[in-house]
Order: structure tokens, then sequence, then C-alpha cells
């Protein structure tokens, strides 16, 4: 049965803003401090923190599912009967969920809002970050795809998605990766007509792609050329390949003349293509053989970690139990979709969150040792020198 807490509470400078609670037994671990207009009961079900450290650090506790009130919901005329006035109140263990800091938490996505992103939306959206004390959080769509990593490595904002790829073409010392939450298969996907007409017609393909760079186009003609090496013993020469710098309408851009896509993730792309019946080859990394990097890393940087390990943890909880309720209950995760997102509900839309649902990974953590086969493609293929002990300090374990 859960242990019941007594405390002496002292109420100090009731007024709008400004309220205090303390307590008066000072071997207790921590002082909190309540929101001004309402002091209540929380569900018994809230989790109750951590042991924490002795601390004299003011707390703010975040008051959900209110029950009986304690003082009133206007406390502007009686403050002087409350000034100093001792209340005793009863608290269980489970009733206190601690709201870590007021300031605005901000996540950027990699590209624009897409079912990939449920799982952040889903514990927004159902409070699963709330109840871990962070109250006001922001999600970011950017204007170019490297923005989000861009903002994190100079500390202007507090987490980012992103492929785990860049984090080694586009390494910077101060990231942090919290581990791959989304996997699917991906890679190159092109027509097969085209496909046909490269390695039997000696022809040149073009390939739509919306992040264009040596390194990144060094990696899609790779994959291009371990599918043909692989499934037909033909090398392609780089000469053969070009890349087209696109936005992320992949499908729509194979439709206009391009003959294939680079970066395509399948449960995106591939299912888009099926549906309008396209015929396609998937060159991923099953079927051309390398390391799989077609996922969405949950980045933090190492200046917040050092900072604020507890919030940095307890956003990661929230995200691992937006990923549980997707598994659960996806129906009701797809409404909350279409409601956050504003788009229009389609079979198509249904099909991608119904195939991306399967790519999430509940248990995801940051563990170097199950993204280091990437690096060695990489390093392989000469668009790294990152240093394995560099690659290493990149994450957590």
């Amino acid at each position: 049965m859960t242990s019941i807490l007594f405390f002496l509470l002292t109420v100090r400078k009731i007024a709008t803003g400004s309220s205090r609670v303390r307590t008066c037994t000072r071997s207790l671990p921590t002082v909190y401090a309540l929101t001004p207009r309402l002091f209540s009961y929380i569900s018994p079900s809230s989790r109750w923190m951590h042991r924490r450290r002795p601390t004299s650090r003011v707390r703010n506790v975040v008051l959900r599912d209110a029950g009986r009130k304690l003082f009133p919901t206007s406390h502007q005329n009686h403050k002087n009967l409350f000034d100093e006035l001792p209340i005793f109140c009863w608290f269980r263990k489970t009733d206190l969920i601690v709201n870590v800091t007021k300031k605005t938490m901000k996540l950027a996505i990699e590209w624009f809002l897409n079912p990939d992103h449920l799982p952040i939306i889903i514990a927004k959206e159902k409070g699963f970050l709330e109840k871990r004390g962070i109250t006001n959080f922001e999600l970011v769509v950017p204007t170019e795809h490297y923005d989000g990593l861009d903002e994190l490595a100079a500390n202007r904002i507090e987490f980012a998605t992103n492929e785990p790829l860049h984090l080694i073409e586009g390494y910077h010392p101060n990231f942090l990766s919290l581990g791959t939450f989304f996997q699917t298969q991906g890679g190159v996907m092109m027509k097969r007509t085209s496909y046909e007409n490269l390695v039997k017609g000696g022809g040149t393909v073009r390939i739509a792609t919306p992040v264009s760079n040596e390194k990144t186009n060094t990696i899609g003609y790779e994959i291009i050329r371990r599918y043909a090496a692989k499934n037909d013993g033909i090398d392609i020469p780089r000469t053969q390949v070009e890349f087209i710098p696109k936005d992320f309408e992949l499908v729509k851009h194979m439709q206009e003349g391009c003959d294939a896509g680079w970066l395509c993730f399948y449960n995106f792309e591939g299912i888009e293509a099926e549906s309008l019946g396209m015929e396609v080859i998937h060159m991923n990394a099953d079927t051309a053989g390398f390391a799989n990097f077609s996922g969405l890393d949950l980045f933090t940087s190492k200046t917040l970690y050092e900072e604020n390990r507890e919030m940095v943890e307890n956003f990661i909880e929230a995200i691992r139990e937006g990923i549980s309720f997707i598994l659960e209950q996806p129906e009701v995760s797809n409404e909350i979709y279409y409601s956050y997102s504003g788009e229009e509900k389609t079979p198509l839309k249904d099909a991608i969150l119904k195939q991306t649902a399967k790519c999430f990974d509940p248990k995801f953590c940051s563990d170097y040792r199950s993204e280091l086969p990437i690096l060695h493609f990489f390093k392989e293929i000469g668009i790294t020198t990152l240093t394995e002990d560099d690659f290493r300090n990149a994450f957590l374990g």
C-alpha cells in the first residue's frame, strides 16, 4: 500500500504568480513551490519522481487532474487570511510530479512533418511530456534539412531528429545521439525500365535527391553500384549516374521524368509508389548489401545532457511511452496524427501510417555498437575520416 506522507506547509506571499508553499521540515529532500491559483490532489496514478539529492532549490509542481481544492481558485481577496497560515495536507508518494523547467524545449525535425514523427506528436498530445515535467514544448519544422543539427550544435535548441548518416557525414563534437527510434528499409528506389536501360543499354540514370552534396551522392552511387554488382554482376561506372537536386517529393519527381529517388524510405515513398502501381526496384541494405542507415535518431547536445541529464532522460521516456501507445492503440494514434497535422485522411496516408508504426522501437537506446556498421561502411567508401573513438563519444553507451 502506498505510504502516506504528512507535510506541514506554510503559505508565503499568496498573490497572483508569486505564491509559495514551503515545508517546515528541513530534513525533507526537496522544497517545492506550487502554482499560484490552485492546490489540489493529483491523480494517484501519477508517477513519483526518483529519489533526489538533498537540495534547497525550489521546484515547481505540476498540478493535474485536480480534485478537492484546498485553496480557493480566486485568492486575491483572501491573501491576508492565507498569509503565513499553516495548512496540513496529505500526499501520496505517487502524487507529485516535478516540473523540471519552464523554459520551452524545442525539437527540430529533419524536414516536413510526417508519420515518422508520430511518437513525438503522441508524447506531446497525450501529456507524456507534461507529466514528466516538460510543460513547454515546441516541435520545429526547419527550412533546410540540416537546420536542426546546426541549431543543436550551437545550443540554440534542445533536440533534433535526423538520419544516422548525418551524425557521421556532418559530425560535430557537441552531437549526442540518444538512439534510433525509427528504422525502415530505404536507399535508392529506381524504375525497373530505367534499371534495365542502365545495366543492359549502358544508359545514364537521373536520380532525384533532396540532399545533394559530394558525400551523400557518393553514398547513393555506391548503393546503385553494389546492387548491380550483387544482382547482375555488372560494374556501373560513376559517369552513368547523375544526381538532380530536388525536394522530398521523390515519387512525383520520378513521375515527372527522373529515373530514381535517393534517400527514399520504404514506409513512405515505397508505399506511395505501390499505391500508384509503379514498377520499381528497391535498392536497400538487404538487396544491395550495406549497413542500414534508413532511420531517424533522436539527437541532443552534450552541453544540454551535462547540464540537465534528468530532463533529457525524461524526454526519452516520454518518446518511448509514445511509441508504446502507437503500438497498443494504432487507430487512436492515427486520429491524433490527422488532428495535429491538419492533413486530410486518405487511404494512402492510412497505409503509410500502418507501415510506419512497424518501424518504431519502444526500447531504443543510445548504443554506438548498433550504428558502428554505418561508420565502417562510410569509411570503406572513403567519405569520412571520423575515428571510432569520436564516434563512440557521440553516444551514451
